[in-house]
């Protein structure tokens, strides 16, 4: 198993550290002065689902179309968000208040119902969501959990969501734990709007979110992603006026719509290319800290690999 140093991401044309960036927010590099299209390299994303979106390249998308509780600065440092406030006195029930004026891309608010409501549904076992674990602090989880296949849970609510007004809500967890005003920025604790509850895979095909940027059509499997910025939106405004992500089946395919133009930047650099970069594209390439890793598996459960 093989940790990575860095991050490896080019753009042409234009220079961005994330797409976020495109958004006007932290980081030391150049954005766009306005306007304009950004093209991305991104591979096929599992889901768009903010309860069920665990990995890379769906997370990149939800990060653009969703807005949470908190960000994360280019150092990694937690700032508020939509959070007004997030605290407590005993790292056990913690209050959450909220900043009016948000919307979701249909135009109904963002207020305390749309998390709890979010939150549960990604916590109800039969929902099948894969960040269902990350509400497992919260007192009542698990009575959301089957307690055999083909059971029933004994409730769909958690006990330790309560909500205190239109804009605010308290979080009640389980034992105490300093750092979850630092983890509800993650794609789990995003809100939902009612409508995209009410129709998860209508949703999962146009997701309907509360960040700067919002869909322009629907998710073409294996083909692309676009998105438009949106003016309604109560943060910082996005500076591009489209940001779009052309899918590719793998990093070599990418690498190629880099280098002809069809892409202007690429996030992850394939290995064999990655002395070529560095000497092609000078300053437009940026190697950064990143907790990403990388290993080599072997199906030990397939008799060809028990020696």
């Amino acid at each position: 198993m093989r940790g990575l140093k860095s991050m490896r991401l080019v753009a042409i044309g234009v220079v961005a550290a994330l797409f976020a960036s495109a958004c006007g927010g932290g980081g030391g590099t150049e954005t766009p002065e306005g306007g304009g299209e950004l093209k991305a390299y991104l591979g096929e994303p599992e889901h768009l689902i903010p309860g069920n979106t665990n990995e890379t390249q769906g997370g990149t998308v939800l990060r653009n179309l969703y807005s949470g509780l908190i960000k994360y600065d280019a150092d990694g440092k937690p700032t508020n968000e939509i959070a007004e406030s997030i605290e407590s006195d005993d790292q056990t029930v913690w209050t959450i208040k909220l900043k009016k004026g948000y919307k979701f891309h249909n135009d109904e608010p963002v207020n305390a119902d749309s998390f709890i409501n979010a939150w549960n549904f990604v916590a109800y076992g039969p929902n099948a969501n894969g960040n269902s674990y990350f509400m497992d602090r919260i007192e009542g989880y698990e009575d959301l959990q089957a307690a055999k296949e083909g059971e029933e849970p004994k409730a769909k609510e958690m006990t330790g969501l309560s909500k205190v007004d239109d804009y605010t809500f308290e979080v009640t967890l389980k034992e105490p734990f300093q750092a979850f005003n630092m983890m509800v920025g993650y794609t789990a604790f995003y809100p939902m709007a009612k409508e995209c509850l009410d129709d998860v895979k209508a949703c999962e095909e146009s997701p309907i979110g509360n960040g700067p940027f919002k869909m322009d059509g629907k998710w073409e499997h294996d083909k692309i992603i676009k998105t438009v910025r949106n003016d309604d939106y109560a943060g910082t405004k996005a500076k591009l006026d489209k940001l779009t992500f052309n899918i590719f089946k793998d990093e070599d395919s990418g690498w190629a719509a880099l280098q002809s133009g069809e892409v202007d930047v690429m996030t992850t650099i394939p290995a064999a290319n990655v002395g070529e970069a560095r000497t092609s594209y000078g300053d437009r390439l940026i190697e950064e800290p990143n907790s990403t890793f990388t290993y080599l598996g072997f199906p030990t459960y397939d008799k060809k690999f028990e020696n």
